[in-house]
């Protein structure tokens, strides 16, 4: 079973699972990959969930003994794995609107629900008052082109990382934004259309991402 926590900074959210339920969610983010032609460059940042969740499942990133089991004989590891709020919300969003064109089980259609409902509980707790917005994002990113996508979403990353707990919170639904093909078009037109809208050249320069912040 999956579960999530915040990060201290508001970064993202540590996704939590114990072995079989992660390494589940591993192989079913490479077949639908491997599946799907939508997503052109295999080796993207789709793929990266699939890299974040192996490595949590091998032991390489946190771990923690469930203590809520009913008895300490049903205690078991449960491993978590830091994901960054834009990368997330655009992986998620792809990895439904890929499912959509391809065939699917109800093994598949159970692992993405359930990882579906755990992102969008940790956006209604932490972000209850762009919740719906972000939720609606999550739909539209996946129907924009892959390539399209891959290009920007290291810059939104970047910028997003280089800004306070408190910004974070406030910015990601713009940052999202930018994501949309029209989206700088559209800011030329009419800068106020959106609110709090980010000028796109606010982007330039940060495709490299740092690893350097915090959590």
């Amino acid at each position: 079973m999956l579960g999530y926590k915040p990060t201290p900074k508001q970064a993202g959210i540590v996704l939590w699972g114990d072995f079989d339920t992660l390494r589940r969610l591993h192989e079913f983010i490479f077949r639908i990959i491997d599946g799907s032609e939508l997503i052109e460059k295999k080796e993207s940042f789709v793929l990266g969930l699939a890299y974040d969740v192996r490595k949590a499942y091998e032991g390489q990133r946190r771990k923690r003994l469930n203590v809520e089991a009913y008895d300490q004989e049903d205690r078991c590891m449960r491993y978590g794995v830091e994901i960054l709020w834009p990368v997330l919300l655009a992986q998620v969003g792809m990895l439904r609107h890929a499912m959509a064109f391809m065939p699917t089980n109800k093994l598949d259609q159970s692992i993405m629900f359930e990882l579906e409902f755990i992102v969008e509980s940790a956006v209604h707790e932490t972000m209850p008052r762009a919740a719906d917005e972000l939720i609606e994002q999550i739909q539209h990113v996946g129907s924009w082109p892959h390539a399209h996508i891959q290009e920007l979403i290291s810059s939104r990353s970047h910028y997003f990382t280089l800004l306070t707990p408190r910004e974070r919170l406030k910015s990601l639904s713009p940052i999202m934004r930018t994501l949309d093909p029209l989206y700088e078009n559209l800011y030329e037109i009419h800068p106020g259309l959106f609110p709090n809208a980010i000028p796109p050249n606010a982007f330039d320069n940060l495709a490299d991402g740092d690893s350097t912040f915090q959590w």
